[in-house]
């Protein structure tokens, strides 16, 4: 299911894990800022995950 290195998962991970859409994953870390700390991805990482996005956080 993690993208990045198998230890982090992106939104897109997590929305097509559970099957649900991405503005309720979106609405669930925004509600949840508190427990869910996202992790920012450094360009080199997310290259090599071979994901095109130059800026993505990751959660663990």
């Amino acid at each position: 299911m993690a993208s990045v290195n198998g230890k982090i998962a992106t939104k897109r991970d997590i929305f097509e894990f559970i099957k649900t859409p991405k503005s309720t994953v979106d609405s669930y870390i925004r509600n949840h800022l508190d427990e869910i700390t996202p992790i920012k991805l450094d360009y080199a990482t997310i290259k090599q995950a071979g994901i095109k996005a130059t800026r993505l956080n990751g959660y663990s």
